[in-house]
């Protein structure tokens, strides 16, 4: 089942509405129109909530907030909620994200209280996201995650996602003409090279 558009998800209304419950102090009222909302529906929220409320909201969300929802929220949005949580919090949302994902929270925060939330990290935790956070931002080494898939008897490739893949793999050969492909399949168009590839021959 895919996500909600967010769109869908926080029409403007529901964004009136827990303004609104926010300004009046009807913490409980905000509690159960986000209740329901995905991490991405409560970042978008967040995101538009005017400053002021904003500051009200994460002190509401808080002690339950979904630490997927701080991976969502846009910089200058997550700089201004980080100042809100202490070490404690931060590291406890650390926690649940993959290496990458917490490197990106921790990359927004000074040196000192970065040291201050890995310092609250078990060991092998702090090892991962120091890993990921010793590679330059945006390049591939601090965007890769360190999960351990585990696949049935015959399977040799499965995606993280699980999402559906292909893997294609050639045999090369390798003569005084240069490389030769010994596995390329000659076709006039790929569903003439997918049936070829299954043994079917018009």
């Amino acid at each position: 089942m895919s996500e909600p558009d967010v769109l869908d998800e926080v029409p403007p209304e529901l964004v009136r509405r827990v303004e609104a419950a926010l300004a009046e102090g009807r913490t409980e009222d905000v509690r159960a129109l986000l209740a329901e909302l995905s991490a991405t529906g409560q970042a978008s929220v967040l995101e538009q909530v005017a400053d002021p409320e904003r500051d009200k909201l994460v002190a509401i969300l808080r002690p339950d907030l979904d630490p997927e929802t701080l991976v969502e929220l846009d910089e200058e949005v997550l700089e201004d909620v980080l100042d809100q949580l202490d070490s404690k919090d931060i590291a406890a949302a650390a926690r649940e994200l993959e290496a990458d994902d917490a490197a990106l929270i921790l990359d927004e925060l000074p040196e000192e209280e970065r040291r201050e939330v890995l310092a609250e990290l078990p060991a092998a935790d702090r090892a991962d996201i120091e890993s990921t956070l010793a590679y330059p931002e945006g390049t591939a080494g601090r965007l890769m995650q360190r999960s351990l898939v585990k696949v049935p008897d015959g399977w040799t490739v499965v995606t993280l996602d699980g999402k559906p893949s292909a893997h294609v793999e050639h045999t090369i050969a390798i003569t005084e003409e240069g490389p030769e492909v010994l596995t390329k399949i000659a076709a006039r168009d790929p569903a003439e090279a997918v049936l070829a590839s299954s043994g079917f021959n018009p």
